[in-house]
């Protein structure tokens, strides 16, 4: 109604000022993300993460008595010597506890108690992002029916006991997930040959996702388990017994990836362009939440496992080696003969067309456009083709950032593998 009815009045400043202005007020407000430095500030400021009649900053700190324009604009006829007490310096604005908001400030830096309370809810707490979407303790989850999807459930398998022979291949989102569980299936095959005819999501569940009446104490072992969750979530027990796979791909592809799948699924909110999607992606506002913090916790934390980290690049590159990599790894003797049919079910144009392993078989309340949704393209370097030079320098700024501290070698185009 603001468009038929009332007026605005609405003001800029350069954004360099306001960034540098940002930066020194967030640093005094509890209740904000402080920045530690003007890099952080940065990407804070490009994605957005900081909290008409148009009057300019900068004239009125050149003339402040041309703010006279206000008055005329909401029809206000004050006198002369109003308006000259009115247009007074910025100086006797810092000593004005009617409007420095001073007490504001005062308050928000005094009151330990609440300021304590509210980060703790911020980072524990319970929030719908979209209908069928939830955060909670830096993680996002998809609400699904028939699923224990529940604070309670998720606070509990730090608890869940694991076993020796308990393997877990952990990934983010569109980083080789679907590929992975379907090699170990076939690593694992002989172990369960009543089960070689079922779908991989029911050989390989994700612990995450407990189907409501299932008790996975009660299967039988080696278990396998899937998993996107960060590594703080996971069973503490892990650290002492069973296995570890984590899977990583090169963020842009992964994002690129995460654009067209999360376009297709219901559950999953949608981006209308590569501008939003970076946005989500930096600030973790996706399923399974950051890839930064991620990898990151898994990466910095990998001592405490019995872990084989592997890429998705280097599946694409010598998909055998890995193979035998993992049979090694998880202590499976495979012949050679075995090992090549494990690599020739496992190759992108296989499991395309492999109903047990490509998720096709999902219902239209998922998804309307099932066919190629977990196996699109299967290649390195595809950002390319999507990210403009822009968007691309703007990640770089962005992972350099966030991941320095966190050395990787990250392979970004399919020539340096060929190279």
């Amino acid at each position: 109604m603001l468009e038929r009815i009332g007026k605005v009045i609405y003001v800029m400043r350069n954004p360099k000022n306001i960034m540098v202005s940002y930066f020194h007020f967030s640093n005094k407000m509890k209740n904000l993300d402080s920045s530690e430095n003007f890099d952080e500030m940065l990407e804070k400021f490009f994605t957005g993460l900081t909290s008409c009649y148009v009057c300019n900053k900068a004239k009125h700190l050149r003339d402040l008595r041309s703010i006279v324009k206000i008055y005329e604009f909401v029809g206000k006829n004050l006198s002369d010597t109003v308006k000259d007490k009115m247009a007074e310096t910025f100086k006797h604005m810092k000593k004005d506890s009617l409007a420095s908001y001073d007490f504001l400030l005062s308050q928000t830096i005094h009151n330990d108690f609440l300021c304590t309370k509210i980060s703790n809810m911020a980072q524990q707490e319970y929030k719908m992002l979209s209908d069928k979407m939830f955060t909670y303790k830096g993680t996002v989850l998809t609400l699904e029916d028939n699923y224990d999807l529940t604070p309670e459930y998720i606070d509990s398998i730090v608890d869940f006991e694991t076993r020796d022979d308990d393997v877990f291949v952990v990934t983010f989102p569109k980083s080789g997930t679907v590929w992975t569980q379907r090699i170990m299936t076939l690593i694992y095959a002989e172990d369960f040959p009543d089960k070689a005819n079922h779908i991989t999501v029911e050989q390989m569940p994700w612990i995450e996702y407990r189907m409501t009446g299932t008790d996975f104490n009660t299967r039988p072992s080696p278990r396998l388990f899937c998993s996107h969750l960060l590594q703080q979530l996971m069973p503490k027990m892990l650290e002492r017994k069973g296995k570890v796979i984590y899977v990583m791909r090169n963020p842009k592809d992964v994002m690129v990836s995460y654009f067209h799948f999360s376009n297709n699924m219901k559950s999953l909110v949608s981006s209308e362009n590569f501008d939003e999607m970076l946005g989500k992606f930096f600030t973790g506002h996706m399923f399974s939440g950051c890839w930064f913090d991620h990898v990151k916790g898994w990466i910095t934390n990998k001592d405490k496992y019995n872990i084989l980290v592997l890429t998705y690049e280097e599946m694409i590159k010598d998909l055998r080696s890995v193979v035998v990599k993992i049979c090694e790894f998880v202590g499976k003797n495979l012949s050679d003969a075995a090992i090549d049919k494990v690599v020739e079910a496992t190759t992108f144009k296989h499991m395309k067309k492999d109903p047990l392993a490509n998720y096709e078989f999902l219902p239209s309340e998922i998804t309307d456009r099932p066919k190629g949704l977990y196996m699109r393209k299967g290649t390195v370097g595809d950002w390319k083709k999507s990210l403009t030079v822009a968007q691309s320098e703007c990640f770089d700024c962005v992972y350099q950032e966030k991941m320095k501290d966190v050395p990787l070698n990250m392979v970004w185009d399919i020539s340096e593998l060929n190279g």
